[in-house]
């Protein structure tokens, strides 16, 4: 009886380690594959701009570090426009400010501020009105982090009509995956990525012409 117990004890200990098995197949590869991408991506956009920068870098907030790593990138290419999307609260706007301000950065650096953005499908939809309200801003640099830019690439090429005449490119700032709230993002991003794409999916002929938003930039 007891060799029967322990038999089966040991049947559902290995059927318990084969779900846990396939389901850290499932968010392993996805996110690996979701590293990949933004690297690709990275060599992409530092072969598109060795000769000739940007016309146009675009963050899209929501962790740190990233509008300071946009900064040091529009010092590196002389200071095109600069445009942060989703920026929330008079403190976020100040602490931007301030950094901009910095001596060691160009006081006159054309910036423009979207405070309505809420989600990256806002991102997105904020960074294509902005870009269309000038006829120099076709080569769009767009920086977030390294778990992120396959949902926002996925996200423009689903609701950018194939007629727009800008070119997009992304640069991932990379996270340390061996860091536990890091590792969580990452595996998180997966889910937000397939609700995206079922969104995407049941409403593509809505979001065929990005929906504007008005009176979302400052400074």
């Amino acid at each position: 009886m007891f060799e029967t117990k322990s038999k089966k004890i040991r049947g559902h200990q290995k059927v318990t380690l084969f779900i846990l098995f396939i389901v850290l197949i499932i968010y392993i590869l996805p996110a690996l594959f979701f590293l990949f991408e933004s690297f690709q991506e990275e060599k992409r956009a530092e072969l598109a701009f060795a000769q000739n920068p940007p016309d146009l870098i675009t963050v899209f907030t929501g962790d740190t570090g990233r509008i300071p790593f946009a900064l040091e990138k529009a010092k590196e290419f002389n200071y095109p426009s600069l445009f942060i999307t989703g920026v929330s609260s008079k403190v976020a706007t100040q602490t931007i400010l301030e950094a901009v301000g910095s001596p060691k950065y160009n006081k006159n650096i054309p910036l423009k501020i979207d405070y309505l953005a809420k989600n990256t499908l806002e991102n997105v939809i904020s960074t294509l009105s902005f870009a269309r309200k000038s006829k120099d801003l076709k080569r769009v640099l767009i920086i977030s982090h390294d778990y992120h830019i396959l949902r926002i690439k996925h996200i423009i090429k689903k609701i950018n009509p194939n007629d727009d005449s800008h070119q997009f490119f992304y640069y991932g700032i990379a996270k340390n995956y061996m860091n536990l709230r890091n590792l969580k993002i990452l595996f998180k991003e997966i889910y937000k990525m397939m609700r995206t794409y079922a969104f995407l999916s049941l409403w593509e002929k809505e979001l065929t012409q990005p929906i504007p938003l008005s009176k979302s930039y400052g400074r």
